[in-house]
């Protein structure tokens, strides 16, 4: 539930902290990131379910990167007006 509503609001965030001109570099680097965290989250799942032999700490990694992209929000600056336009 929360991540449908983080990728509906990580979208809108992006087009406000995107400078005028560069949505398109901003909007490729979100979707390579996208792709990336995909690949990376499966084979970090399927790393740590054989390692520990269980379902559990196999999806650890989904917590820990969730708890990075959370860090990361940390040092995103915005100022909350609408200035574009």
């Amino acid at each position: 539930m929360f991540i449908t509503a983080q990728l509906a609001s990580s979208r809108t965030l992006l087009t406000r902290l995107a400078p005028a001109g560069q949505s398109a570099s901003f909007f490729g680097l979100y979707a390579l990131s996208g792709t990336v965290t995909v690949w990376l989250g499966s084979a970090l799942v399927r790393i740590f379910t054989g390692v520990f032999k269980s379902q559990q700490a196999g999806f650890a990694p989904i917590a820990m990167l969730l708890l990075l992209g959370f860090v990361g929000m940390q040092f995103v600056k915005h100022d909350g007006k609408e200035d574009r336009g």
